[in-house]
């Protein structure tokens, strides 16, 4: 749903979190979208909590808690329910598989890359720290086998959204666009 296209042809990039907002609306309400809302964004707290103790393991909890309290405090300004609620949540997710770098792990890289696309178009900021660490790995000559290989697989698992790679296409259009031209960031005048 986009009240701003008008009839316009147009990307819907986030279908899958429309699906997941009209089955939990259908079956809790509005209640329902606020508890998803509230629900992703705790799971988002301890994602961005254990990101900090993993690429800082000899911080203080005091230096954890004013970042995961920074994470909580824009996560609050910049949220609504949203399809970025996903993006919140999978970008700390991915951070901590790359900070990790355990093979077993590492299987789940491609299905977070097959959901995320279907769920919001900020999987190019996860696609692009994915590209950032595999090139800084193979500058490192540290890229080992499975990281290039679960990160390739990620990167064509972007690919399984009902738009293939128009997908892209139109993401890379609406990133390159300047902001007022976007038609759902305009103002609407009544």
């Amino acid at each position: 749903f986009s009240f701003t296209a008008g009839g316009s042809r147009w990307v819907d990039h986030e279908w899958l979190s429309g699906v997941v907002f009209y089955l939990v609306n259908r079956a809790w309400g509005d209640g329902g979208l606020v508890v998803l809302k509230f629900g992703v964004m705790f799971f988002s707290l301890l994602l961005v909590s254990a990101v900090q103790r993993q690429a800082n393991p000899g911080a203080d909890r005091s230096a954890i808690a004013f970042f995961a309290l920074t994470w909580l405090c824009f996560y609050l300004w910049a949220s609504t329910v949203r399809a970025q609620i996903f993006s919140y949540l999978f970008l700390p997710f991915l951070l901590l598989l790359l900070l990790r770098e355990r093979r077993r792990e590492l299987v789940v890289l491609p299905l977070v890359f097959l959901v995320w696309p279907n769920l919001h178009g900020g999987v190019a900021l996860g696609a692009a720290f994915l590209g950032l660490f595999v090139l800084c790995r193979a500058v490192q000559k540290k890229l080992s086998p499975a990281v290039a290989l679960s990160a390739g697989a990620a990167l064509l698992a972007t690919l399984v959204t009902p738009y293939s790679t128009a997908y892209w296409s139109y993401l890379c259009r609406a990133l390159s666009m300047t902001r007022p031209f976007i038609g759902e960031w305009q103002r609407v005048t009544l």
